[in-house]
């Protein structure tokens, strides 16, 4: 999920003082807004994440990359409780376009 940003990769990108090229600043903002958002919602940023896509009405596939078998799981088992509920979509959807 955008490189490990919104998953297992969030706490190394938030502490690393030289960031990717392809890591703006307002990606960072957003992912940080999103992760305190989860954590609201007693969910994980992944799980989170992965949902948001499901609930994308264009969106027809999602594939997964996941590099484990725990992963897997993890990404099958938020694929189970299916799309967010609107309310939280739309939070999420204006994390997203408000530092645009």
């Amino acid at each position: 999920l955008h490189f490990g940003l919104l998953g297992n990769r969030f706490n190394q990108y938030i502490a690393d003082t030289k960031k990717p090229d392809w890591l703006s600043p307002s990606d960072v903002e957003n992912a940080i807004n999103l992760k305190t958002l989860a954590e609201k919602e007693n969910l994980a940023l992944s799980e989170l994440a992965f949902r948001y896509l499901l609930s994308i009405k264009e969106a027809d596939r999602v594939v997964i990359g996941a590099s484990d078998l725990i992963q897997m799981k993890a990404s099958l088992n938020s694929w189970q409780k299916g799309k967010l509920p609107e309310a939280l979509f739309d939070t999420v959807t204006n994390i997203n376009f408000s530092a645009d």
